[in-house]
């Protein structure tokens, strides 16, 4: 796919391996090709690669965005209780 849209090499950021915590068995499976499938991960997994690569003071928004899509006892839902 890169090659057919020119991409250079380099365009995936490998950096994110760092925060990769296991399979995401939540995963949403969005395309399945014979020698590709993609998936999207689900925000559970999304909220804890971004409290795990976040610095003090940064992402403050996102990161109440994607708790708030997160039910706490952990389905998805809106993140508050009662």
């Amino acid at each position: 796919m890169a090659r057919r849209l020119r991409l250079p090499n380099d365009w995936l950021n490998d950096a994110v391996r760092d925060y990769l915590i296991g399979a995401d068995r939540e995963a949403t499976v969005v395309y399945e090709g014979r020698s590709l499938q993609v998936a999207v991960a689900s925000p559970e997994y999304v909220l804890a690669m971004k409290l795990l690569s976040a610095r003090p003071n940064t992402h403050n928004l996102e990161l109440h965005l994607w708790y708030s899509s997160v039910d706490a006892t952990g389905g998805t839902g809106t993140g508050r209780r009662g």
